[in-house]
């Protein structure tokens, strides 16, 4: 059997037409990429994409009111390219340009990217190879490197044995074992189906942003394949907008998301999951609680919820405390 990406129609070695290969050969990536205000580092990201080795791509640039010349080399790439595709619109923050980019997409699996990072030459191509193998996956989590000066330690995801799927939950089970659970949109590719019929468009309005929406999308994947290969460069720079976060606003942020986040997770039938995420959920709040000197400004309530529910065992309920002691202990040592 050979395998051709451009063709419409595959024959077999007998000379019938398998219709699972026809469809593998067009598998088409959207690569949404919201545009503000980055003229200084768009080329960059934009020549990484088009050279993609996997070629049949969708690429949509949502461009979110940017004042510099952000619009015009969008413009200059779409005339040398007809993947590209513009989408102009006023300044409303990354959640909105990226649901406006889902909805735009037309392709079987969506990146999401950056406009001032890059993704390797053969991302594309690593992610088809493995559709090719496992065709029902709806999440592929990879990984990134960090370009710039004082890289932080490196965030590798827990692989489950003999490289096996994992349902939505057990991906979860298996990050938390070690605490951990990244959220970086950019971090995955999802496929555009998942996200359209369970409606999972990002938060507008907020900050962290992803931090809501990558655990909910979690939890919706019936198939997740998990991998440290890295497709994604990451690059530190001093004035990218989660670095120029006013830091009150910033904790406000989270705790919204935990309150928004613990309403999908009371509904998990999967009690080792649910108990994980919620005690997750809770140590988030109260570090994001007391650093960001909440207290001052308001009450705990989603912690007063949380131990009056009926939806968690006395025993999560007792872990969590353990934990809000822990991490207190933690934060009184750090000053």
């Amino acid at each position: 059997m050979v395998w051709l990406r451009s063709s419409l129609v595959i024959t077999t070695s007998l000379g019938i037409t398998n219709k699972e290969d026809t469809l593998m050969a067009d598998l088409l990536f959207s690569i949404i990429i919201p545009i503000f205000n980055v003229e200084e580092y768009l080329e960059r990201c934009l020549e990484s994409i088009i050279n993609q080795t996997y070629k049949n791509l969708e690429i949509i640039l949502v461009n979110d009111g940017s004042t510099d010349n952000s619009l015009e080399i969008c413009t200059t790439y779409s005339n040398k390219d007809n993947r590209i595709i513009i989408i102009n619109k006023e300044n409303s923050g990354p959640s909105e340009a990226r649901n406006i980019g889902i909805k735009k997409a037309t392709g079987d699996y969506i990146i999401f990217v950056d406009s001032d990072d890059t993704i390797v030459p053969n991302t594309c191509d690593f992610f088809y190879e493995h559709i090719k193998k496992n065709p029902n996956i709806d999440i592929i989590c990879s990984n990134y490197q960090y370009i710039g000066q004082k890289k932080p330690k490196q965030r590798i995801f827990n692989i489950p044995k003999d490289n096996k799927l994992l349902s939505g939950y057990e991906f979860i089970k298996l990050q938390l074992k070690d605490n951990k659970l990244f959220i970086e949109v950019w971090r995955n590719t999802y496929r555009r189906s998942l996200l359209l019929e369970n409606n999972l468009f990002f938060m507008v309005g907020i900050l962290h942003e992803d931090e809501l929406w990558t655990p909910i999308t979690f939890m919706n994947a019936k198939t997740i394949f998990v991998t440290n290969n890295i497709h994604y460069n990451y690059f530190i720079r001093p004035n990218s907008i989660m670095r120029s976060l006013n830091k009150l606003e910033s904790k406000k942020t989270i705790l919204i998301v935990c309150s928004e986040l613990e309403k999908h997770t009371r509904k998990i039938d999967d009690i080792e999951c649910k108990t994980a995420l919620i005690l997750r959920i809770v140590q988030i709040y109260s570090i994001a609680f007391r650093k960001g000197r909440m207290y001052k400004y308001t009450k705990p309530t989603f912690l007063y919820d949380f131990f009056k529910s009926n939806d968690y065992s006395k025993k999560t309920k007792i872990k969590a405390i353990l934990l809000y002691f822990t991490d207190l202990c933690r934060i009184f040592l750090e000053i």
